[in-house]
């Protein structure tokens, strides 16, 4: 096999070479390998059936590195007669006769192998081992109480199958595969209603002996219902790496305790150790649940959660009924996606999408489009909530920080939720900190209707530091924008706060430089010019005294390590070849002409004011 799977220092070339190597095991057999086929009836008159099991097929298999074909009757094999041990061979098993055909009609349904426990290692219905490469082609494997594969130090690839309703007693992990060394691969492939008595209910993956592990998920497969203490859908152990690519889904799985759809082992500090999960395409996770946090994706500590360049996942109706709706990061772990879409996550206590207790998670849009049109924004926060409680502390409706740092660039803000409280530790109908670093920029805030009064407020720095840099928050009716208890600090640049109830206030640090923003109940310093455009709304008008503001910033009053912005939330360059340095407009847009037929008034237009 190939080098790459014995190191998890390069995850990406592992990831590249191991859908090469699916792709060419799902190809034509060489010369030397056999096809045998598989049904009820070999042996008899005019019937072209050889074996009346996989397993009698797999033993007759010559010896040599080919990959041999095993064709099967559909319908079910059962307890032994299901059971298949592929052991140091390659081989492809697929449905392609319709049962009791004599291995002769074409296939209409799969081929199931169901057993309630086996005579194979761990009472499993398939096992794959020893540099074993098995592709499992519309097979359905279902029904064991002792789990449906194991994987060690091999390969298994499956095409149009499903593994499910599978369980493990307490204690066992792993009720759908367990790979311990070597690859998983689903293309339209389905793992659900599966049940384990530990950790991860449809794939529980680990280090082997000889190789690393690692999970693809790819195509339309779904990981769905299932259900374990850790890792609802799948758990990874140390040294996995899961790629979740094309537009597979993580639906309505649960976690007793931590991540509802993938959970992450808390891993030492070493590469080898770590456990990676890269989110590529259009990876969806929807409606999964934690008793705890993570109701999505929970990054323990020291592992890593990454986006691949351009891709889009979706997050959405997630819920954990402590922290993280939707994703959870732990001390020393590292979060770094591109675009994103949470809409509809919930936590019972602390960030209704994300919450970061540790580590650094860094959300920074890659969308570049510039053709925003109705305001249908790349990267979107909308509908996060965080449950009210006239007892307990709650904080953060979509973002909250504990510790660690989370970074968001160019997100939009929609329709936020969050809590209601006595405590007067609670708040952050957006997002809350309490230790560590909040950094929101080029971000637009906005329609933020629901669950709010006067004294709630969007942002809630009870400790720690939020920056806002070169956002847009606006038009909040009813609250205020940004509350800084004592013990906290916020940093603001080239901010625009207008047209909000109240702005900001607070008896913490509050520093900042150019920026055109309420404080208090007062009204912004000055109109913001903005407009209406087809793209949306809260543009610079031509006439924007907001336009190039940004080169009155005092630099004594920047933050520490300030970085100006590159591009602005529609990903357009804000600074143009030949314009100073701090040539920015204010807030989260650059100004960009458009055709006067083009321009609507709004709310901040003073032609529109009636």
């Amino acid at each position: 096999m190939p080098a790459c799977f014995n190191s998890r220092y390069n995850p990406r070339r592992a990831l590249v070479t191991l859908a090469g190597a699916s792709v060419l095991a799902l190809a034509a057999a060489t010369a030397d390998a056999v096809t045998f086929k598989v049904g009820t009836t070999p042996g008899a008159t005019d019937s072209d059936c050889q074996f009346r099991t996989p397993q009698e097929a797999i033993d007759a298999l010559p010896p040599g590195g080919d990959v041999h074909v095993i064709e099967l009757e559909s319908g079910p094999y059962s307890d032994a007669d299901a059971t298949i041990e592929a052991d140091g061979v390659a081989v492809d098993i697929l449905t392609r006769y319709e049962r009791n055909s004599g291995c002769r009609a074409p296939a209409t349904i799969q081929a199931q192998l169901v057993a309630n426990a086996t005579a194979l290692e761990a009472g499993r219905t398939v096992v794959v081992r020893n540099g074993a490469s098995l592709t499992l082609d519309s097979v359905a494997v279902r029904g064991n109480r002792s789990g449906g594969v194991l994987v060690r130090d091999a390969h298994l690839t499956l095409v149009d199958s499903r593994i499910e309703a599978n369980s493990t007693p307490e204690g066992a992990s792993g009720a759908g595969v367990v790979l311990e060394g070597g690859s998983l691969v689903l293309h339209d492939s389905r793992i659900a209603g599966n049940a384990a008595g530990a950790n991860g209910g449809a794939v529980f993956c680990s280090f082997g002996t000889a190789l690393s592990g690692i999970v693809i998920v790819g195509g339309q497969s779904r990981l769905d219902d299932n259900r374990a203490s850790h890792g609802g859908a799948a758990y990874l152990f140390h040294g996995c790496t899961l790629l979740v690519a094309d537009e597979a889904a993580f639906v309505g799985n649960a976690a007793g305790l931590d991540g509802g759809a993938i959970g992450t082992e808390p891993a030492a500090d070493t590469p080898a150790s770590r456990n990676l999960v890269v989110l590529g395409d259009a990876a969806r996770f929807s409606g999964n649940h934690a008793g705890r946090d993570g109701g999505a994706i929970e990054i323990d500590v020291h592992n890593d959660l990454e986006g691949r360049p351009g891709s889009l996942p979706r997050l959405e109706n997630n819920e954990a009924l402590r922290a993280g709706g939707g994703l959870h990061v732990r001390d020393g772990a590292l979060a770094t996606l591109g675009a994103a879409r949470f809409t509809g996550n919930r936590a019972g206590e602390r960030g209704g999408a994300i919450a970061v207790d540790g580590g650094l998670a860094r959300l920074e849009a890659d969308c570049a489009r510039e053709d925003t049109v109705a305001e249908a924004y790349c990267a979107l926060f909308e509908r996060n909530e965080v449950a009210s409680s006239p007892l307990a502390t709650r904080a953060g409706g979509s973002l909250y920080v504990g510790g660690g740092e989370l970074h968001v660039d160019a997100f939009a803000f929609r329709d936020s939720r969050g809590p209601a409280t006595l405590d007067g530790a609670s708040g952050g109908i957006v997002g809350a900190v309490d230790a560590g670093l909040l950094r929101i920029a080029n971000s637009l805030v906005f329609d933020t209707r629901i669950g709010l009064a006067d004294d709630t407020q969007l942002f809630q720095v009870n400790g720690g530091t939020a920056q806002f840099l070169f956002d847009t928050i606006v038009d909040t009716p009813h609250g205020s924008v940004l509350l800084v208890q004592p013990q906290g600090r916020a940093e603001l640049v080239g901010n625009i706060i207008a047209g909000n109830h109240a702005g900001v206030f607070g008896d913490g640090a509050i520093v900042g430089t150019c920026n055109n923003a309420q404080l208090g109940t007062q009204p912004a310093p000055r109109d913001p010019g903005f407009v209406t455009t087809p793209a949306g709304r809260y543009r610079l008008g031509p006439d924007s005294l907001m336009i190039d503001r940004a080169l009155t910033c005092d630099p004594a009053d920047l933050p520490a390590g300030f970085v100006a912005p590159v591009r602005d939330l529609e990903g357009r360059v804000r600074v143009q070849p030949g314009e100073p340095a701090m040539a920015l407009d204010l807030g989260a847009f650059e100004f960009r002409p458009v055709a006067p037929d083009q321009l609507f008034g709004d709310g901040f237009d003073p032609a529109a004011r009636k």
